[in-house]
């Protein structure tokens, strides 16, 4: 994290003291490497905790990163500490370092996309749910699993999945692509575990967000769901965490640095030790290339055959219905199933005509 350089003028602390590591929130590359602060006697600070610290003649806000034991002779104080919890811990502190230099951003501007709108504050009181009554499942650790499954059908092995981890006390984490399919979400699971289910989405108040953060920063066994802001953030006691279409363009951040939440979510879960489900109907090169567990719920097909025609080596004039397109219908044909033409040729798009009756149909554009 760089050396010690002091934040300022000397503070009245000498010898041997409780020191801060602290990356001040400031976006430039310069300041990656934090500065060191001496921790007076009447604060709490831990790793993750936001800060006031001086800086240059002014007072900006921190991120403790580091806390050690050593001398602060020349080192200013910490000048307070905003809310009552840290913001991340050790094992979420590398996956932030981790994205700050994957996605080619300052320290500060990872550091804190796990705090919630306000000052984090721990709840009044632990949210009051009803015990769960299903066992919990066998634990098997490995590789992302991806969960093929069409939207009709993905509920129930969803359900499958969290009920292991609610019922050994441990917490889960759904990330959808948009407000609407998190909304489905939640009214899915919220029939199965009831209050447990805690929804976050953009059109939530900054207070609410804030009370939903504090309840899964420190209360095990709830289920947080909400889009792609969720993927930094510090839930107790992991256990799972289900991206749902993580192909989809929402689940990429639109500002840089451009976090997206697959490559979040698994480096997480190298380090955290959570299983990490994937539940799509056709994932991503980079996640079947990244080694991840296919898993089929059903026996259903999720997506009709898709038979590719090159006309590239076809002398010209030979028509749209070539011998491998004639053979591929007349197959569909043969077993009563429907089939869908697509070609990309502006010349043959416009009509088709019927080899039995003769009619033709036309394209009116």
């Amino acid at each position: 994290m760089g050396v010690d350089r002091p934040g300022g003028r000397a503070g009245e602390g000498r010898g041997s003291a409780l020191r801060a590591h602290v990356v001040p929130d400031v976006p430039s590359f310069a300041i990656d490497g934090g500065f060191r602060y001496r921790i007076p006697d009447t604060l709490s600070v831990e790793v993750g905790s936001i800060v006031r610290i001086p800086l240059s003649g002014r007072r900006v806000r921190g991120y403790v990163v580091d806390i050690d034991d050593g001398d602060t002779e020349g080192l200013k104080d910490v000048a307070g500490v905003t809310g009552d919890l840290p913001i991340f811990d050790e094992r979420l502190l590398r996956t932030l370092q981790w994205a700050s230099r994957h996605y080619v951003g300052p320290l500060s501007a990872t550091l804190g996309r796990p705090a919630p709108p306000n000052a984090p504050r721990r709840p009044a009181r632990d949210l009051t749910v009803e015990p769960v009554a299903e066992p919990p499942a066998e634990k098997v650790r490995g590789p992302a699993t991806i969960l093929l499954s069409g939207r009709r059908h993905r509920i129930g092995p969803m359900v499958e999945r969290l009920a292991g981890t609610i019922g050994a006390g441990r917490s889960a984490m759904v990330i959808a692509p948009t407000e609407v399919e998190v909304m489905g979400l939640t009214e899915h699971l919220a029939a199965v575990f009831g209050k447990r289910v805690l929804t976050v989405t953009p059109s939530v108040s900054a207070a609410r967000v804030t009370t939903i953060w504090g309840r899964a920063a420190t209360q095990p066994g709830l289920i947080v769901v909400g889009t792609e802001r969720l993927s930094f953030w510090p839930v107790t006691d992991l256990g799972v965490v289900v991206v749902v279409e993580e192909g989809r363009r929402a689940m990429k951040a639109k500002q840089t640095p451009t976090f997206h939440v697959r490559e979040v979510i698994r480096k997480r879960a190298t380090i955290e030790g959570f299983d990490a489900v994937f539940v799509s109907s056709v994932p991503t090169s980079e996640l079947v290339a990244a080694g991840a567990r296919l898993v089929r719920p059903s026996a259903d097909r999720l997506w009709p055959l898709v038979e590719i025609v090159d006309r590239t080596e076809e002398p010209p004039g030979s028509g749209i219905v070539t011998d491998r397109v004639r053979i591929a219908l007349r197959a569909a044909v043969a077993h009563e199933q429907t089939a869908f033409v697509f070609t990309h040729l502006r010349g043959y798009a416009p009509a088709f005509r019927c080899v039995a009756c003769r009619s033709l149909r036309t394209c009116p554009t």
